[in-house]
């Protein structure tokens, strides 16, 4: 769940709430993984990459990715945040958008394996 001031959000799920946690443009930790809850390709996965804040859960120092993002200045993260910004919006334009017919069970179909 979103609390109405959230500073900085994790998440590992492609679903709906993907959509509102892009939208209210605070810093996301994506925690990626090819087994739990898998993104459908590598070309989705790299989108995600480019766009937030990546974790890779299967690799064996994911532990030490996380826990640098918590330990960073606020203002670090937001700046790193705000580096991808260009990155989020294509995520939102090709995957999030509702210029497509039937945007949510495409969206489904191309981010969720």
């Amino acid at each position: 769940y979103i609390r109405a001031k959230a500073n900085l959000l994790v998440t590992l799920r492609p679903t709906s709430t993907l959509g509102w946690c892009i939208g209210l443009d605070v810093p996301l930790i994506w925690l990626d993984s090819k087994r739990v809850n898998p993104l459908s390709d590598s070309t989705v996965r790299q989108s995600f990459k480019d766009a937030f804040l990546f974790v890779n859960l299967d690799s064996k120092n994911w532990q030490k990715q996380f826990t640098d993002y918590l330990k960073m200045e606020y203002e670090e993260l937001l700046y790193l945040w705000q580096l991808n910004k260009n990155h989020r919006q294509e995520i939102i334009n090709e995957y999030l958008s509702t210029r497509h017919k039937n945007i949510g069970k495409r969206a489904y179909s191309i981010i969720y394996k």
